[in-house]
């Protein structure tokens, strides 16, 4: 349904390798606010990927869903007594997210196959 109501030239603009850090960071409040489990994220992602999106994207739309999605912090990290420890983490995994990404695009920028299949 996503990649019948959404065209592939808005997808590569937003999230594909020319967006830059600005496609990183819509990835990443697209992550945060997908709703629901794994079966949510897993097929939005593959419609993001068969639209046109850039590894790099895809990785940091995974990455923020797992580590900031709402349904995580509200179901598992609201209840916790101590909001310290929660922000703690949460600032730690804003760095390992940008830093996982940055990585991803370097490796996949130097190798001779450069989209995926």
């Amino acid at each position: 349904l996503f990649q019948v109501v959404v065209p592939q030239e808005i997808v590569s603009r937003y999230f594909g390798r020319e967006a830059g850090f600005k496609g990183l960071v819509m990835a990443m409040g697209a992550g945060v606010i997908t709703p629901g489990g794994p079966m949510v994220s897993v097929p939005f992602l593959v419609a993001l990927a068969h639209s046109g999106a850039g590894l790099p994207a895809l990785v940091t739309y995974m990455t923020a869903w797992s580590l900031f999605g709402l349904q995580r912090i509200i179901a598992w990290e609201a209840p916790l007594p101590s909001a310290t420890c929660a922000s703690s983490s949460r600032t730690s995994s804003v760095a390992g997210n940008y830093v996982a990404s940055a990585r991803r695009s370097r490796a996949i920028s130097r190798s001779p196959r450069s989209s995926i299949a």
